[in-house]
């Protein structure tokens, strides 16, 4: 019965810095109603997309699931601006991605 409760003999890594979750909205107003607490877990869940995609390959099927994530996403901004939304004003005022050096981007070959 010790062995079920026995303390780890490896220490568990301290996670890199987190920030709270709200931190990159900080100009939102509170209290939340369902609908935001919502986007702001896929806020949450969606920030380590970016350290999986480095350590991982598998772009159709990210493509098949992004693609489901954002359907959701488009149908409920049509459905807050009455059908007037369109993708390019979710996009707007975001910055360009920073890839470089990365297999298939144009930065990632040498050119000669």
């Amino acid at each position: 019965m010790n062995r079920l409760f026995a303390r780890r003999s490896r220490p568990v890594p301290a996670p890199a810095s987190v920030q709270p979750p709200c931190a990159d909205l900080s100009g939102m107003s509170l209290p939340f109603s369902p609908l935001i607490t919502e986007l702001l877990a896929v806020n949450v869940h969606t920030r380590q997309l970016i350290a999986l995609a480095q350590q991982e390959r598998c772009p159709e099927e990210f493509r098949l699931a992004a693609h489901a994530v954002l359907k959701h996403i488009l149908e409920a901004w049509a459905l807050q601006t009455g059908g007037r939304g369109s993708i390019e004003d979710l996009l707007m005022d975001l910055p360009a991605p920073r890839v470089t050096g990365v297999f298939g981007t144009p930065g990632s070959q040498e050119h000669g």
